[in-house]
């Protein structure tokens, strides 16, 4: 092998493992990146939940039902379903 080939495969080698520690870095980019994401998409999630208040008021039958917040909701709308929920599966 002469100078020129030794040069050549220096050079290669030394741009191959340029590639693999860019390609490395890039792959640890990308993990971050999907952490962040998934943090931000959770804070979201807990700071959108509705909160509401219910109260039952035994003596008239009334549930009451108080939209809390968050704001950024804004006005909400909603169909309230009640149900019985006794099993009866073990009833004759």
């Amino acid at each position: 092998m002469g100078i020129a080939d030794t040069s050549i495969a220096a050079f290669s080698r030394v741009q191959r493992t340029r590639c693999i520690r860019r390609l490395e870095a890039s792959r640890q980019a990308n993990d971050t990146a999907a952490s962040v994401a998934q943090i931000e998409r959770g804070r979201w999630h807990n700071a959108l939940t509705p909160q509401l208040r219910l109260k039952l008021e035994q003596s008239d039958g009334l549930l009451y039902v108080r939209f809390d917040g968050p704001a950024q909701l804004g006005r909400l709308s909603m169909r309230l379903t009640i149900g019985d929920d006794f099993d009866r599966t073990r009833v004759s």
